[in-house]
């Protein structure tokens, strides 16, 4: 069984989303790894969309953009973190492990900042390891 369950999905940009800004974050249970699902359902003309994963300091004004930190992410098939520049997606889904300071740092919550969106419906899941 894979530590990342389907039924422990939790939804953080839900289907049929365009446009940008941060989708509402959700409160996770302390856990070292996380791993983001950001599915591009449809594309259009000259597709793109950009995103970071963003976290929540514990007492921070979720409210304040200032508070919240980007996250860095190791893809799935590589074990070099990269930086925290946003990740660019077009026609694919896209699975990414956050792992900025998980292990340091705790997290009341996590966001999908989407920066820019241009013809792009997508959705975003958070999955946690355990």
């Amino acid at each position: 069984m894979s530590r990342f369950a389907a039924n422990r999905a939790i939804q953080l940009a839900p289907k049929g989303q365009t446009g940008t800004g941060r989708f509402p974050a959700h409160v996770v249970p302390e856990s070292p790894l996380i791993a983001i699902e950001f599915v591009v359902e449809a594309v259009g003309a000259t597709p793109t969309v950009t995103y970071t994963i963003q976290g929540l300091r514990p007492g921070a004004e979720s409210t304040d953009s200032a508070e919240w930190v980007d996250l860095m992410y190791l893809d799935m098939d590589s074990s070099v973190a990269a930086s925290k520049a946003g990740i660019v997606a077009t026609t694919v889904s896209r699975v990414v492990k956050y792992l900025d300071g998980l292990d340091r740092r705790f997290f009341e919550a996590i966001a999908v900042n989407v920066s820019a969106n241009t013809n792009v419906t997508f959705r975003a899941n958070l999955y946690q390891a355990g």
